[in-house]
């Protein structure tokens, strides 16, 4: 049951391609940081945001009360004339 759960859990999870090149910057900069000292800081803040803010945004979106969103729009669309959304 748990085992489910979990799985659901981070099947729902989607990392968009610009998460994996943020992670992939910041590994270059890390290894980079080896030969050039005054990169270590940045690197570090970049591994530190590229890990918080991920966590912070399930956070806030499984929480109990969740996001609330309402869309309001007309019964009908027009094909031809603009339509106010």
């Amino acid at each position: 049951m748990m085992f489910q759960l979990i799985k659901f859990f981070f099947a729902s999870l989607y990392f968009t391609e610009r998460y994996y090149s943020a992670l992939a910057l910041t590994a270059t900069v890390l290894v980079l940081s080896y030969f050039y000292t005054w990169l270590t800081l940045i690197a570090q803040l970049a591994l530190s945001a590229v890990v918080v803010l991920p966590i912070f945004e399930i956070v806030v979106l499984y929480m109990r009360t969740g996001v609330n969103a309402r869309r309001s729009t007309p019964d009908r669309l027009s094909n031809g004339d603009e339509n106010e959304i």
